[in-house]
């Protein structure tokens, strides 16, 4: 709730309660204050948001009911989300002398990774058997000398 500038900006303090025990788990009740009531839905769905998020990156599961469904639509969004991958894989420099079935084959094992600012993709010395390629974003690169010092890049720079 803090993460939400509307409505961390307000003096109150926001709270969560206990709201009730049910077969599903524990029901929680979030309490936030908004600055004015026409901002109320778009509030609580950054709320929300915030809250899923840092769920996910704590490790906590979210129970849902399951549904299964089959939707032509998803099925399409997934084959355009392959295709889009594959023209983003062909524009890539480094990859250029990869065959169209080489990044094809790429674009099949690709996922997508939301990172959080500040926080490690990889660290040096770790094994690498990945390849990470930044879709949208920066990301910064630091190795450490044998001096012990890191070296930070900044755009331009090439290790």
């Amino acid at each position: 709730m803090a993460q939400v500038p509307v409505s961390a900006s307000i003096p109150r303090q926001p709270d969560t309660l206990i709201g009730n025990y049910t077969d599903g788990g524990t029901e929680w009740r979030v309490l936030f204050w908004i600055p004015a009531y026409p901002r109320m839905a778009v509030t609580r769905y950054e709320v929300q948001r915030n809250v899923l998020r840092n769920l996910y990156y704590a490790g906590i599961d979210v129970l849902h009911a399951k549904m299964g469904m089959f939707s032509p639509r998803r099925v399409a969004a997934s084959h355009d989300e392959e295709r889009e991958n594959i023209d983003f894989l062909h524009g890539i420099t480094p990859l250029a002398p990869l065959t169209t079935e080489e990044l094809d084959e790429i674009a099949k094992k690709m996922r997508r990774h939301l990172c959080i600012a500040g926080q490690p993709v990889v660290r040096e010395g770790e094994e690498g058997d990945s390849l990470f390629v930044v879709k949208e974003g920066t990301l910064e690169a630091s190795i450490t000398g044998e001096s012990g010092i890191s070296w930070l890049t900044k755009p331009g720079n090439v290790f």
